[in-house]
């Protein structure tokens, strides 16, 4: 009888161990898969990013566009949720052929020839200004995690 309890024992010890392996492993793996957020509240830069985004998904969604505002939409949906990737993401926006910083407003076919619309300068100045004002943020952002 002592026997039988002293391996029943043993067996429940063994369980309560695998559990606790098995949970801590989960909790790691969770850890890192999930991506950063912030302690308690986000930062100033931050939101101040996100308002840069609003004024970028207003200009262009405005002139026309829809995958660069869709981008910026699910960058800002991200940073809303306090999560750090997002400032990673816009960032990843900006490099190489087809990058955002290629992209230029004001391009409009009139009887199937590219033309410029008059006001286009004006366009591409406030765009390169919020352009640059969101890399700078998002460098930013993702420079204090």
């Amino acid at each position: 009888m002592l026997l039988a309890a002293y391996i029943v024992t043993v067996l429940l010890l063994f369980g309560l161990v695998s559990a606790a392996w098995v949970y801590a492993r989960r909790a790691i793996i969770r850890h890192f898969r999930t991506p950063r957020r912030w302690e308690v509240s986000m930062d100033p830069e931050a939101e101040e990013l996100i308002h840069v985004l609003e004024q970028l998904i207003d200009l262009l969604e405005g002139n026309g566009d829809t995958h660069w505002s869709a981008w910026m939409r699910r960058v800002k949906s991200r940073l809303e949720d306090l999560d750090v990737q997002g400032a990673h993401d816009l960032r990843c926006a900006y490099g190489g052929m087809g990058s955002f910083n290629d992209f230029y407003l004001g391009q409009v076919f009139i009887g199937g020839e590219l033309t410029l619309k008059p006001e286009h300068d004006e366009l591409n100045a406030e765009l390169d200004r919020l352009r640059s004002r969101a890399f700078l943020l998002a460098s930013r952002v993702g420079e204090n995690r």
